[in-house]
C-alpha cells in the first residue's frame, strides 16, 4: 500500500467516523425527546437507561444506516479531495483512473465486512437488549396492563340522556387519548355522529382538542328537526333581551326539513321605517330534546349612484357604493362592482375584472366607444353588486 493510498483510505474512514457518529447523535437526541415521559415512568437512572437501551438502540439503528453511512462519506470526502484540486493532481501525475479508485474498493471492502461481522456478533445481542427494554418499559404505556394503571381502554359513558360517548384509550397522566366517538340518538335513530382520531388536554386555552374530526350528519347537513319552535328577534325594534319578549317580532315552527321562512310584513316595515341596519337574532324555544342554540345575521342598507362623465371623446362611468353604519352613510371601500353595457340579449362588462371601490367607495371605469345603441342611438349602463357571503 502506497502512501496515496494510506492518505485515501484514512480519509475515507474518518469522513465515515464522522458521519456515524453525528447522525447517531442526531438519532438519539430525537429518540430521547420522545420517550422522555417513558423513561421518566420507568424510573431509572440515567446510568441504566444507558445499559439497558441505547447500548441496545444505538448499534441497532447504526447498522440499519450503515449503507447510507458509507453513502455519504465518499460523496463528502471526495468532493473536499476535489474542491483542494487533488483529484486533478493524482490523475495528472500518471496515476489511472483504475488505479486512483483502488483506496475506493479497499475501504469500500473493510466496512462491509465490519458489518457483516456487527450482524453476526453484536446487533443480535443489540435486538434482544432494545426489544426488551421496549416490552418492558415503553410499550405498556400504550396499553392496559397490570404495569400501567394510568392507561384506560373501552370506557363508555353517556352525556346526556340522548348522547354516548366511547374512548379507546385515555392516558390519565398525559390526558391525551385515541379513537373517541360521539353519538347521539333520536327516537332510536342516529342523527349525529363524531370521531376524532386522538385528543388531549390543551393547558393553554383549559379545553379538549381533538385531531383528524369527522362529523357525519344524516345528508351530509344537519338533521332536520321538524315542529322545533324557533324565536326571531330584530334588535332595530328594540335591544335584544331573550328573557323578555319586546324586541321578539315572530315565533316560528320549523318544517320536516328543520327550515322556516319569514315573510317581511306591511307591520314590519312599519316598525323598521328609516333604519338601515338590521341585526336579526334566532334561538330556539325550550326542548327538553336539544340544548339551547342561538343564531344571528347583521343586515346593512347600501346605496348605489351611478354617473356618467365625457371628456373630450372619451366618456367614463363612475359607481359610488355606500353603506349605513350607526345610522350614518358613509363610503363602502374594498367591494367588488360590476359595470356592464344592457344588450338585448344580456349585459356586455366593461372595465377591469375584479374591481373593488376605492376609499372613497368609488369605481370609474371608460365606456368603450365602439359599443353601438339601441334604435334611439342610446346605451344602458349597468353597475351591479353581489353579496357572495349573503347570496
Amino acid at each position: 500500500m502506497k502512501k496515496l493510498d494510506r492518505y485515501m483510505l484514512s480519509k475515507y474512514i474518518t469522513t465515515f467516523l464522522f458521519c456515524i457518529i453525528l447522525f447517531t447523535t442526531i438519532v438519539v437526541v430525537v429518540d430521547m425527546s420522545e420517550k422522555t415521559d417513558d423513561f421518566s415512568k420507568s424510573g431509572l437512572s440515567a446510568n441504566r437507561l444507558i445499559t439497558d437501551y441505547y447500548s441496545g438502540f444505538i448499534p441497532r439503528i447504526d447498522a440499519m444506516l450503515f449503507p447510507l453511512f458509507v453513502f455519504i462519506s465518499v460523496i463528502f470526502f471526495t468532493s473536499k479531495m476535489a474542491e483542494r484540486s487533488e483529484v486533478v493532481a493524482i490523475l495528472s501525475s500518471g496515476v489511472s483512473f483504475r488505479r486512483y479508485l483502488f483506496p475506493f474498493v479497499l475501504g469500500g471492502v473493510i466496512l462491509s465486512v465490519t458489518l457483516w461481522l456487527g450482524y453476526q456478533f453484536v446487533v443480535p445481542t443489540a435486538n434482544r437488549k432494545w426489544a426488551d427494554f421496549e416490552k418492558k418499559y415503553i410499550d405498556v404505556n400504550f396499553a392496559a396492563t397490570p404495569e400501567n394503571s394510568s392507561y384506560k381502554q373501552n370506557i363508555y359513558f353517556r352525556i346526556d340522556p340522548n348522547t354516548y360517548a366511547g374512548i379507546k384509550g385515555y392516558d390519565t397522566i398525559s390526558k391525551s387519548g385515541s379513537n373517541i366517538s360521539v353519538q347521539r340518538f333520536l327516537n332510536n335513530k342516529m342523527v349525529y355522529n363524531l370521531r376524532a382520531t386522538n385528543f388531549h388536554w390543551d393547558t393553554l386555552i383549559q379545553r379538549w382538542t381533538l385531531n383528524n374530526v369527522v362529523e357525519r350528519k344524516i345528508n351530509g347537513k344537519y338533521f332536520g328537526v321538524e315542529n322545533l319552535k324557533l324565536n326571531l328577534y330584530l334588535t332595530a325594534v328594540k335591544a335584544y333581551d331573550a328573557s323578555n319578549a319586546e324586541s321578539l317580532i315572530a315565533t316560528l315552527t320549523t318544517n320536516a326539513d328543520g327550515e322556516v321562512n319569514f315573510n317581511f310584513s306591511p307591520a314590519f316595515y312599519k316598525a323598521t321605517a328609516n333604519k338601515h341596519e338590521f341585526n336579526f337574532i334566532v334561538n330556539s324555544a325550550e326542548n327538553p330534546l336539544f340544548e339551547d342554540l342561538s343564531s344571528e345575521i347583521i343586515l346593512n342598507d347600501y346605496v348605489l349612484d351611478l354617473k356618467i362623465a365625457a371628456v373630450d371623446t372619451i366618456s367614463s362611468a363612475t359607481a359610488k357604493m355606500s353603506k349605513y353604519e350607526n345610522e350614518v352613510l358613509i363610503p363602502a371601500a374594498e367591494i367588488e362592482l360590476k359595470l356592464a353595457i344592457k344588450k338585448t340579449f344580456g349585459l356586455l362588462p366593461f372595465g377591469e375584472e375584479g374591481t373593488v371601490t376605492d376609499e372613497n367607495g368609488e369605481v370609474i371605469a371608460d365606456i368603450p366607444a365602439d359599443v353601438p345603441g339601441n334604435a334611439n342611438h342610446t346605451i344602458t349602463i349597468v353597475a351591479r353588486f353581489i353579496d357572495e357571503e349573503n347570496t
